[in-house]
């Protein structure tokens, strides 16, 4: 907490006793925050600085009374409201804003929900919101129940927004589901969902329902054993970037590599770097696992000296 060194008497009037304006104004948000009392907010005299200082207590308390305490044409409100409505999971909350954020506020809900009520769809104003929402209502259901049915309620052209939300990491548990691939695939919502359904149940019959590349990559894969998570997810991977080069042009070494380098990560398995074909990629992989997991001595597995110091210095920057 940043109060006044020296001087007597409380914190708070040690801070009030500051002449510099804009140093007494950090050390009541200071206290503010750490006291979580409002009152030393409204003494700030700078007014972006007193806004903040509301909505720090007002999100540590789920207040939404104090939101209403700043300005409602100030973004800070909008964040206020969203914040609390998130913590406390409110929806009415979010009818506080105005018209265009309380979509993004009940979207935001229904997301964190894993997109498991309609009924919070369907109060989204926004009609591109609401159909995202609804689309995503119907993926989660697959998931959860394990069966493809609802599969058919998702558009079945491209669409970059409804992919980006369905590999966003809600409901994919795979390390090789990379956006980047899907999008080059062409690949529609609805197709990925039957593929997604028949990876998750082991069951090739879904197959049946994928089409172009993807569905030939959805059988290719139950024609190898799976017995073994990494096993089929290796050959996952590596049959999908096979098919999309064959199509993509010095698409294989952006795909395999950021594949495994999730994969890496994701499995906390350095190994699967040293499996990446380009040695750009590998080293890479590498540093980005050395960061992710802040132990420098990762980057002995680098053998270019420049590149390895720069990993050293990468993983050194990220702790700092």
């Amino acid at each position: 907490m940043l109060i006044p060194l020296g001087g007597s008497g409380s914190a708070f009037e040690r801070c009030r006793g500051i002449l510099i304006r804009g140093q007494r104004d950090m050390c009541l948000q200071a206290l503010a925050s750490g006291t979580s009392n409002a009152t030393m907010c409204g003494m700030i005299t700078a007014q972006e600085q007193r806004y903040s200082c509301l909505v720090g207590v007002a999100e540590a308390e789920n207040s939404i009374s104090l939101c209403n305490e700043v300005n409602s044409t100030s973004a800070f409100y909008s964040q206020c409201v969203l914040n609390v409505s998130m913590n406390t999971g409110n929806e009415s909350y979010c009818q506080l804003l105005d018209r265009s954020n309380q979509s993004s506020c009940t979207f935001s809900l229904a997301r964190a929900g894993m997109f498991s009520s309609m009924a919070l769809c369907n109060s989204i104003s926004n009609q591109s919101m609401e159909k995202e929402c609804d689309y995503m209502y119907y993926y989660g259901g697959a998931v959860r129940s394990g069966s493809s049915s609802d599969c058919a309620y998702l558009p079945n052209e491209t669409n970059y927004t409804v992919m980006s939300l369905m590999l966003s990491g809600n409901f994919t548990n795979y390390t090789d589901e990379v956006p980047a691939l899907y999008a080059a695939m062409n690949t529609s919502p609805r197709n990925y969902c039957y593929y997604d359904l028949s990876m998750r149940t082991d069951n090739s019959t879904g197959c049946l329902q994928v089409s172009g590349m993807l569905g030939t990559a959805c059988s290719a894969i139950f024609a190898h054993p799976t017995n073994e998570t990494a096993a089929a997810n290796m050959t996952n991977a590596t049959a999908l970037c096979a098919l999309a080069t064959s199509q993509y042009s010095g698409f294989g070494d952006l795909c395999i590599g950021t594949t495994l380098t999730s994969e890496a990560i994701s499995t906390m398995n350095v190994s699967k770097c040293l499996d990446i074909p380009s040695i750009s990629y590998e080293y890479s992989c590498i540093t980005s696992y050395a960061v992710k997991y802040t132990d420098s001595s990762y980057c002995s597995y680098i053998s270019n000296s420049t590149v390895e110091q720069q990993c050293y210095m990468s993983v050194t920057n990220s702790t700092s």
